[in-house]
């Protein structure tokens, strides 16, 4: 659809309306209530900073990926860190993962080579525990808390 005529347009749909068949954005209210640090979380993903989400539990890092998920620009495919790997158990990641997708879902065991740690964001939901660019603002509050 032509935006107010200014040439741009919109896909009409996008295929990322569910991640792992629910909706995404499900489990936002309880990820902000749970996780002091959610605006830096939010700030990471906003920024095009690659977000690693680990925890022991399969259930709550599909959750928090769910959740996170809404928050990045664009459809699948049609622009760099524009995909979402909602779970990755299946060897180290790569250069090439963290340059393909936004939010990354993985176990605990997974380790982040340091190379790769300075690279991205990683929140462990287990501990509770964020590793990424500190956000200073007002805007994100706002977003979240209203």
């Amino acid at each position: 659809t032509d935006l107010d005529g200014f040439g741009l347009t919109l896909p009409t749909t996008c295929p990322r309306n569910t991640l792992g068949g629910r909706p995404v954005g499900m489990g936002l209210l309880a990820f902000r209530n749970t996780f002091t640090w959610a605006r830096h979380a939010l700030f990471a993903v906003l920024s095009g900073c690659t977000t690693i989400v680990q925890g022991c539990d399969r259930e709550k890092v599909l959750q928090t990926v769910r959740a996170l998920a809404l928050f990045v620009p664009g459809c699948p495919g049609t622009t760099p860190r524009s995909e979402v790997l909602s779970w990755h158990d299946t060897g180290p990641l790569t250069y090439q993962d963290i340059g393909r997708y936004a939010i990354i879902g993985a176990p605990s065991e997974l380790k982040v080579h340091p190379a790769l740690s300075r690279l991205c964001a990683t929140m462990d939901v287990d501990e509770g525990v964020l590793v990424a660019p500190v956000y200073h603002g007002l805007v994100l509050d706002q977003l979240l808390y209203g």
